[in-house]
């Protein structure tokens, strides 16, 4: 046997020893869950386990005192969660996020941002084809009327491939209470929409949503067009067939141009030919699929280095995929911020029920936005 393959040999007894240990370690914590789930004890105890850091660092000496440190930051943030999992076995999904769910949705009015011809409307159209579908002008209105319960759901983009998220829907979803029931992806390809008989060359000015403008940019740019931001989409293409002018044009949809009798100048010309928009649908109350696969979330934490990274490491403890993490300033907290979050899964499963009540006890602000068919 090589000096290699004894130190190896050596290696695989401590690791087998660390196993045994680990193994003893996480039953001892299952019996003070066990205690805790009787007498309602908090799981948390950040003093506590400073403490420990403290004893370990110092019995690991200074060359190895920050690893031996992050080994056992995971190693308690495990026990925590074993705690976590045998607790939140005894509740109810709706104990843990504090509201009711339905298991369905039967609308009779979905509201919608834009007017017909918009990319939203056409979301809508594909998500309810046989309700009556309610034209709003803003975001906010279409978040509004769910929440007053004048509309059953709501339809809303809320990221863009190119652009990135919406945050006034993010931000929206908080402000209303409101709550993610479904979502779908579509291909977004964007029109150059003028007059009828007007060629592209007498354009100055193109109006069209923020966002659209801007995954047209290049476009916008080489030609030479003004931008200027409109309210929607569809709401643009009508602004350009009632002013009448050749020098205007919009950036929307082919449906808009029949809607409002413009003439397609030119098609798919947002600068990424792969331009998608996830769109979702809104409700006051959670609407969960059994076969629901995505999760949303929104939390603060404390301004502590690592709390993020070891918010995403109770994911990956889990196995669970991270499908996307955004972050929103809080104008009223310099330098602090929200969080938005979606991993795959669904509430049902003892892990997820885990992490939720995990994040919702040691979080200062968490919210469920919503667990949903995530369709492509």
């Amino acid at each position: 046997m090589t000096d290699l393959d004894a130190l190896r040999a050596k290696i695989d007894e401590i690791d087998q020893t660390l196993t045994t240990l680990y193994k003893e370690r996480m039953d001892a914590v299952s019996e003070i869950a066990d205690y805790k789930r009787e007498t309602g004890a908090a799981i948390y105890h950040p003093k506590r386990e400073e403490q420990v850091l403290q004893r370990v660092m110092t019995m690991a000496g200074e060359e190895n005192a920050y690893k031996i440190r992050q080994l056992y930051k995971t190693l308690m943030r495990q026990s925590r969660e074993r705690q976590y999992e045998i607790i939140s076995a005894g509740l109810s999904i709706e104990d843990i996020i504090g509201c009711s769910i339905s298991p369905e949705i039967r609308p009779i009015r979905a509201a919608y941002a834009g007017l017909p011809g918009s990319y939203t409307h056409i979301a809508a159209e594909t998500f309810y084809p046989e309700i009556r579908l309610v034209s709003h002008d803003t975001f906010s209105s279409v978040l509004e009327t769910v929440a007053l319960g004048n509309c059953d759901v709501g339809i809303l983009p809320i990221d863009n491939t190119t652009e990135g998220i919406v945050a006034d829907v993010y931000e929206g979803l908080l402000k209303y209470g409101l709550y993610i029931s479904d979502s779908i992806t579509m291909p977004i390809k964007h029109c150059l929409l003028g007059l009828s008989g007007e060629g592209k060359s007498q354009i100055t000015k193109v109006f069209s949503h923020p966002q659209a403008l801007g995954q047209c940019a290049d476009y916008i740019s080489n030609h030479g067009y003004t931008p200027i931001p409109e309210i929607n989409t569809s709401i643009a293409a009508r602004r350009v067939s009632d002013e009448g002018n050749p020098e205007l044009a919009a950036i929307g949809s082919s449906l808009a141009a029949q809607i409002y009798g413009l003439t397609i100048l030119d098609e798919n010309i947002n600068d990424a030919k792969c331009n998608s928009t996830r769109f979702i649908a809104v409700t006051k109350q959670p609407v969960i699929n059994p076969a629901a696969n995505r999760i949303s979330l929104s939390f603060t934490m404390p301004h502590e280095s690592g709390f993020l990274s070891n918010i995403l490491s109770i994911a990956a403890d889990y196995d669970i995929n991270l499908v996307n993490v955004q972050s929103l300033p809080l104008p009223q907290k310099p330098w602090e911020y929200r969080f938005y979050m979606d991993i795959s899964g669904s509430v049902y499963s003892g892990e997820v029920k885990a992490i939720l009540y995990m994040l919702y006890k040691e979080l200062p602000e968490m919210h469920f936005l919503g667990n949903y068919v995530d369709q492509a």
